[in-house]
């Protein structure tokens, strides 16, 4: 029977005490597994929609591209030229 865990973790504790290694040997070892994980730093985010942004540019990688946004941005401009 597989486990499915939804879950975060968040370590707080001084800088240099091995937060950041002790996560991403958590996360090589869960990736190795072939379970999926999601990792994103909190470092200089100030929103939640920052980090929202950040889970799903993970999770939508094609959707988040660039070349998404500037096709998006043409279908948004191409719209707003046509309803004048």
């Amino acid at each position: 029977m597989r486990a499915n865990f939804l879950f975060a973790v968040l370590l707080k504790g001084q800088w240099g005490a091995g937060k950041t290694w002790f996560i991403k040997k958590y996360y090589e070892k869960r990736k190795a597994n072939k379970q999926k994980c999601l990792y994103v730093s909190l470092y200089g985010m100030t929103t939640f929609s920052e980090i929202e942004d950040a889970f799903f540019q993970q999770l939508h990688p094609v959707l988040s591209s660039k070349g998404m946004a500037i096709t998006g941005n043409i279908f948004k401009e191409a719209i707003k030229t046509t309803t004048k």
